[in-house]
């Protein structure tokens, strides 16, 4: 009788792989769980796990030596042999002479093609980002090229202006052509100046005396608050990348802020520590209820409160009225709690 084709492919592989899938209801419900041994089952189930690192992956040697060692006998081949039937339950034989587990074998397959799926979508990935990294390349070149075209065409352009302004000076008379002149440069002069209206933030910009003096007029700031105030505005506008016409004027709104900010800093502190001040009372503000709720804190734990003064120890100092006092068992000589007596046999 012919044994069966191998149900994996031979080179198949898996030993990278260091997590094997287990079908739990299958498992629980095979002829292996319910009728092995805790001997048989404890070898089988160290047999399946091994078949997973074999090559190919889901099957063992057909040699008891190796297969003893693989069960956890190591070399007692004997002990090995009175569990072989029931551990091997599971595993078939094939035309390769290797034992193969064929649940263990479709586990294999489905990781297989799991790991092929993974690789195409790496390929893929690679390849989307080597294009994207040549267009870019591609596009960088273009804008080298695009670069150069605009330099010549200044270059022509500021070429031609020079040759008018010479034909200008041949072809018109003396005093028509000067006045044209004038008139060129006046407005080339205009454009000039509008194209630096907008400048970024020198590096060593810092406002001026009359600007300081203004600053500290109009929202009380002293010279440390100056010296701290202009790396912070330097640091907001570079890093912004910002452009301004005047930068004094932006200083003078930059300090503006600073000074909104902390007068709203200061009206939060004075919100927040005026419920404080109000809570707190003084021994002789005290009511009856609050000393009541005082001494019997004292008389349950020895607390006293440090808002009303001194303790009972203290004797006459203490503020505490006496009757209270009586109420929850204090003594009023030595402020002392007086426990009651324990009753017997307790």
């Amino acid at each position: 009788m012919s044994l069966p084709a191998p149900p994996v492919p031979s080179g198949l592989d898996l030993r990278a792989f260091h997590y094997m899938g287990v079908d739990v209801v299958r498992f629980r419900d095979s002829e292996f769980a319910l009728k092995a041994t805790g001997e048989e089952f404890r070898a089988g189930f160290l047999l399946q796990l091994a078949s997973w690192h074999q090559r190919p992956a889901s099957s063992l040697p057909n040699d008891d030596t190796r297969l003893a060692a693989l069960a956890g006998f190591g070399r007692d081949v004997e002990a090995w042999l009175r569990v072989r039937p029931g551990a091997l339950a599971g595993f078939v034989e094939c035309s390769d002479g290797r034992l193969y587990h064929l649940e263990v074998a479709e586990k294999a397959l489905e990781s297989e093609l799991l790991r092929d799926r993974n690789r195409d979508r790496t390929k893929q990935a690679t390849a989307a980002r080597r294009k994207q990294r040549d267009e870019d390349r591609d596009d960088q070149r273009n804008d080298n090229r695009d670069d150069d075209q605009r330099k010549e065409m200044k270059l022509k352009k500021t070429t031609d202006q020079k040759d008018g302004r010479v034909a200008i000076a041949s072809i018109l008379p003396p005093s028509v052509a000067s006045k044209t002149l004038s008139r060129i440069n006046s407005a080339s002069r205009e454009r000039n100046e509008l194209s630096v209206l907008n400048v970024p933030l020198p590096d060593d910009w810092a406002p001026d005396a009359v600007l300081c003096d203004k600053l500290k007029a109009d929202f009380g700031m002293t010279e440390e608050d100056l010296r701290k105030e202009i790396p912070a505005f330097h640091a907001v506008n570079v890093s912004g990348g910002m452009h301004s016409q005047s930068w004094p004027h932006m200083f003078y709104l930059f300090c503006k802020r600073w000074y909104e900010h902390k007068a709203k800093q200061a009206q939060s502190s004075i919100q927040l520590s005026r419920p404080a001040t109000q809570q707190t009372k003084r021994p002789e503000e005290l009511t009856e209820l609050d000393w009541d709720g005082i001494v019997r804190l004292y008389a349950r734990t020895g607390v006293w409160s440090r808002h009303a003064g001194p303790d009972p120890m203290q004797g006459a100092a203490c503020k505490a009225p006496r009757h209270i006092l009586e109420r929850h068992a204090i003594d009023l000589e030595t402020g002392e709690r007086r426990f009651p007596p324990r009753a017997a046999g307790k």
